[in-house]
């Protein structure tokens, strides 16, 4: 039997920028993570040295006249993690995130440490982020002595230690719990296989933009799609961007989701659009 199963819209709740212009890809901060639970917006970033502060500003617009400072932070300098929580983002339409050099964060609606935490990498502090781990090389002398090493090195001395630390093949860390601990932190075990791509770029999608409410059942496989419906056959990716390098991605720009609150070309803009498309699968579980 053969099942056939559909893919479901989803809502856009904010656009997340980060401006670091003319910096190098190592120099840029890089957001880690975006998560929405019980109403709190919660933002992670990767920050890398020499930044003195981080600012989040929400507005319906990008433009600087219509955005307004929202979270704020000192980060010191150093490198590290800053974690930005937002409470009851409701409708914003944007949020910009900007790093600057001053090390006295601009005032905004939300400061302190319920709203902005900032983790710097010191020696020794703090689990890495992602972006650390995959370039983190482990080191067993970082991780040790152990009670067992300190034990051997009374009996066999130091000389001998460090001389063993430089051939590994000889050392057994099945006791070493510091060094494990953060191996299984650090890697996964990864199984190669076949596997066959449900969705690929280029695709064709059914896509219904935002600015109506589609009916209820327009997920369901039996909702009848004709061009009076709202729906449009497009080819991925779709969705619009403020960056001429991610509309370079987009063979479908919804230029439209933008407002534009006046002039001649005034428009409410949207935030969400839905998108289907119909594929076989063998095997749903």
């Amino acid at each position: 039997m053969r099942y056939r199963r559909e893919r479901s819209g989803l809502g856009l709740l904010a656009l997340v920028v980060f401006l670091s212009q003319g910096l190098s890809a190592a120099e840029r901060p890089v957001i880690e993570g975006l998560h929405l639970e019980n109403g709190q917006l919660t933002i992670q970033v990767d920050v890398p040295d020499g930044y003195g502060h981080v600012l989040v500003e929400s507005g319906s617009d990008l433009r600087d006249e219509l955005l307004h400072p929202l979270v704020s932070g000192e980060i010191f300098g150093y490198a590290g993690t800053a974690t930005i929580s937002i409470p009851e983002p409701g409708h914003t339409t944007f949020l910009k995130i900007q790093a600057g050099i001053e090390t006295k964060p601009p005032l905004a609606a939300y400061t302190g440490g319920n709203y902005f935490h900032f983790e710097a990498d010191m020696p020794g502090g703090g689990p890495l982020s992602q972006s650390q781990a995959a370039n983190h090389a482990l080191n067993r002398l970082a991780y040790g002595p152990t009670p067992s090493d300190a034990a051997w090195i009374d009996e066999a001395g130091l000389d001998a230690f460090i001389d063993a630390q430089l051939h590994p093949e000889t050392i057994s860390d099945e006791r070493n719990a510091n060094l494990n601990g953060s191996n299984r932190l650090l890697f996964h075990e990864y199984r190669p296989g076949l596997d066959t791509k449900m969705i690929s770029d280029g695709d064709l999608w059914y896509l219904r933009k935002g600015n109506i409410a589609p009916p209820a059942d327009w997920n369901q496989l039996d909702h009848k799609i004709t061009d009076d419906t709202g729906w449009s056959l497009v080819r991925s990716g779709f969705g619009y961007s403020n960056s001429g390098n991610e509309r370079d991605y987009f063979r479908f720009e919804l230029s439209d989701m933008r407002r534009i609150e006046e002039g001649e070309d005034a428009r409410p803009g949207y935030l969400s659009f839905f998108v289907r498309r119909e594929f076989d699968v063998s095997d749903p579980s």
